[in-house]
């Protein structure tokens, strides 16, 4: 996340920053083409791995066949309902924000990964128009955040102009906002400013 900042603020010049931390992700890439929390040869992560996506697709070929295994990964990861393993954020809708912004970075959207992602989204979305941490859940504010941004990567306006209209009627309400992270996992703890972090990301992706 550290470089991805420097990616969007100057690439040009923290180009050495940049370049320092993208060889040492790709140097964590584990044998099945995933990357961990912490060493290689931990367990290899979803979210994790499109985190790596996302810093190492900018720099073209140099590193396409460490992308091009972590594609391979993510789709592997992903299970039949099209959500992924929840790592440091309770909300299931987290990791598909975080793979659908791989993929469209990648020019991957259309992958069958994302429709089944998408599915899950349209599934999930519950009649005030947010999200829960998990399908059948209450809607809750940094839930309804990611899914926004995983959604504003597609033409899906309806939904999308049914979970701003949750954000805006929502983003200060106590009620709506609950424990998104874990740690150690799977114990929640409160960060309430994620609330307004998620909250901005999402309008601004939308």
């Amino acid at each position: 996340l550290a470089v991805e900042c420097l990616l969007q603020v100057d690439p040009v010049g923290y180009a050495p920053s940049i370049r320092r931390g993208q060889d040492y992700l790709a140097g964590m890439a584990n044998p099945d083409g995933g990357f961990p929390t912490y060493l290689r040869h931990h367990p290899s992560e979803a979210t994790m791995t499109a985190n790596a996506i996302m810093v190492l697709q900018p720099a073209g070929q140099v590193y396409a066949s460490v992308v091009e295994g972590a594609l391979r990964f993510l789709r592997d990861a992903q299970q039949p309902d099209g959500t992924f393993e929840r790592s440091w954020s309770l909300s299931s809708t987290f990791a598909i924000a975080r793979a659908a912004a791989a993929l469209s970075l990648t020019g991957r959207w259309d992958d069958g990964v994302m429709a089944r992602s998408v599915a899950y989204l349209h599934r999930s979305q519950n009649p005030d128009g947010g999200w829960g941490q998990v399908a059948g859940q209450a809607s809750d504010v940094i839930s309804s955040a990611h899914a926004l941004s995983a959604l504003s990567h597609g033409l899906y306006s309806h939904s999308v102009r049914r979970g701003v209209a949750y954000l805006k009627k929502h983003q200060h309400s106590r009620r709506h906002l609950i424990a998104d992270q874990a740690a150690p996992r799977p114990i929640p703890y409160q960060f309430p400013v994620l609330a307004r972090i998620f909250v901005l990301n999402a309008l601004a992706d939308v």
